[in-house]
């Protein structure tokens, strides 16, 4: 991206922007976006920038579905969603980003329904929804903690 400001996942993946991140590894990196549609919405990302999905090698294309595929059972255990959706579509952001949804019912996957979520101010510092890290040989895994009363996890 020489000559142009890095986009916001760039930044993101450099820490010059503020985003609760659940999971990364040498070459992604899965956080909670700013606009949701069901709690534990995350977006992963490969940490070298490239705008379109299917201008990605073949090796980085399958290591990014291999990652949607290591998250989502996780994903789908600490929200006891019935399925765990993704969808790619990259228009609003020109980097790839693949969408993992916690779905309970149909029709949950649809990007009108996406609400605007502060989420330091709805989680705070000390606080993400139903989601932990733990440092694994392989990366980071997402795990379930124990929640309190309000669904926030327990430190």
């Amino acid at each position: 991206m020489a000559g142009q400001s890095p986009c916001i996942f760039c930044k993101i993946v450099a820490h010059r922007f503020p985003a609760t991140i659940v999971y990364e590894d040498s070459d992604h990196l899965a956080f909670f976006p700013r606009e949701h549609l069901n709690p534990g919405h995350l977006l992963l990302i490969p940490k070298h920038h490239i705008d379109y999905l299917f201008d990605m090698s073949a090796h980085s294309y399958l290591a990014l579905w291999a990652t949607v595929a290591k998250l989502a059972p996780g994903l789908q255990s600490v929200t006891s969603a019935k399925r765990v959706g993704v969808a790619v579509e990259g228009f609003a952001v020109p980097h790839v980003h693949v969408h993992m949804v916690p779905l309970y019912a149909r029709e949950e996957l649809n990007p009108a329904r996406a609400t605007l979520k502060d989420w330091p101010a709805v989680y705070g510092r000390r606080s993400v929804p139903n989601l932990a890290v733990s440092r694994t040989p392989s990366g980071v895994a997402v795990l379930p903690r124990a929640l309190d009363g309000a669904g926030y996890l327990r430190r």
